[in-house]
């Protein structure tokens, strides 16, 4: 079903091409170009009638989305490529092969310089292919090297959204709360953030009635259970202070999106031996189990305020 509607549009544009060179004396890129335009509104809409078919196989469920799924979205891009091709390659192709006579002389002589200048570097380049192959080789062998020297690997370039693990707390005063009060209490959360030697750096934002905290970790501790513990006493330090409202989310790999449980992970072991099997699920176990998170000591960190 698939291929026999992906080669009509292509056949549909070449048809017109070749019928316009043929009988109305047009020069072939200029059958190529008023060919393809006039035949792009019914194409398209033949095209999206097909393809909107399948649109209701993204609300199938159970075993008929597993096995209809798979063959809509194959089908359904195969013609959107196809749309594609029939627009650009087919026409380019159509006005090279029908190329010849005086109409096509005529009009290369009033190609605009940036198309002549396009097409002498891309004459040079088919007509020495060995030099665009070295210079290409050149350019990857260069940009790996750069790569290599400057890019860091193993992290997201820019640290995006969701790629971080941080802790956010957020304090809440009362109406009319004074900056002293609130810097107060923040000052009370950067003593005990002190005290817990895996914490990197904090910074604090305070405002006379609203103030904000972020905390965040070295990357070995970034996906560790580390993280969670220490929300986990930060949750429970903000019940001491009465009169503010103190609340502290969890965002990053090591959270669900800022709720305050860790991801759930799952190790499954296959042998053939059970009891080496079985050892091993129990040594990982022991392993496993998450430790609370030590206090005491200092480390590197930083805590800053402004109103």
């Amino acid at each position: 079903m698939g291929f026999g509607l992906m080669v009509d549009n292509s056949i549909v544009v070449l048809e017109n091409i070749y019928r316009r060179r043929r009988a109305g004396g047009e020069a072939a890129r200029e059958a190529a170009d008023k060919g393809t335009r006039q035949v792009a509104l019914p194409i398209v809409a033949g095209t999206f009638t097909t393809v909107i078919v399948f649109l209701p196989f993204l609300y199938l469920q159970g075993e008929l989305r597993l096995y209809y799924l798979p063959f809509a979205f194959a089908v359904g891009f195969s013609l959107l490529a196809s749309l594609f091709v029939a627009f650009t390659f087919v026409p380019g192709l159509a006005a090279r092969a029908l190329a010849g006579g005086a109409g096509d002389a005529r009009a290369a002589a009033k190609q605009p310089f940036y198309v002549r200048f396009y097409r002498g570097i891309l004459s040079f380049a088919l007509d020495h292919p060995i030099i665009v192959i070295l210079l290409t080789a050149g350019a990857f062998a260069g940009s790996y090297r750069l790569f290599d020297k400057h890019v860091v690997k193993g992290a997201v370039w820019g640290r995006g959204w969701g790629q971080e693990t941080y802790i956010q707390i957020i304090f809440n005063m009362p109406r009319g709360a004074e900056l002293q009060r609130t810097d107060q209490l923040v000052r009370e959360f950067e003593t005990k953030l002190t005290t817990i030697p895996e914490i990197e750096r904090f910074t604090a934002n305070v405002q006379p009635e609203r103030a904000y905290m972020r905390v965040t970790f070295p990357d070995s501790l970034e996906n560790t259970y580390v993280p969670v513990a220490i929300k986990e006493q930060m949750v429970a330090y903000s019940y001491l202070f009465a009169g503010a409202e103190v609340r502290v989310y969890g965002f990053g790999p090591s959270f669900y999106g800022g709720g305050g449980s860790p991801p759930t992970y799952t190790i499954k072991l296959l042998g053939y031996n059970y009891e080496i099997v079985r050892e091993i699920a129990e040594d990982l176990a022991r392993r496993s189990t998450p430790t609370s998170v030590a206090g005491g000591g200092a480390t590197r960190r930083s805590s800053s305020s402004s109103a």
